[in-house]
């Protein structure tokens, strides 16, 4: 017998998707090529529907470090520290494909 089981987060209002993606200079999703960069965005729920191609550029930003450059990395993954209504906190986590991963936190705070 299957039984289907509910998860979710205690007290939170989910309300997007956050997300790393990274950039390649690779002809196909495969192969690993030169690292030019990652970025996190967040996407609304209300935009995920079957069938619609969504354009990430308005919801994303290049990781960047304190002083604005940009972070050469390949981000993998992340985990949420703190949401707030205005702004989310957490940890990247980065797979360099020549064995040199990093940790890195962020911020990321909501522009109207």
């Amino acid at each position: 017998m299957k039984r289907a089981y509910l998860a979710a987060i205690s007290g939170r209002k989910i309300t997007g998707l956050v997300y790393t993606a990274s950039v390649e200079a690779t002809g196909d999703s495969y192969n690993d090529g030169q690292i030019l960069g990652s970025f996190i965005g967040v996407i609304p729920l209300e935009k995920l529907k079957d069938g619609v191609v969504l354009n990430l550029t308005p919801t994303s930003v290049p990781l960047l470090d304190q002083g604005g450059r940009v972070v050469i990395t390949k981000a993998e993954s992340l985990a949420i520290i703190s949401s707030e209504e205005d702004e989310i906190k957490g940890a990247i986590a980065s797979d360099n494909d020549d064995g040199t991963s990093e940790f890195f936190y962020f911020e990321l705070e909501k522009n109207d």
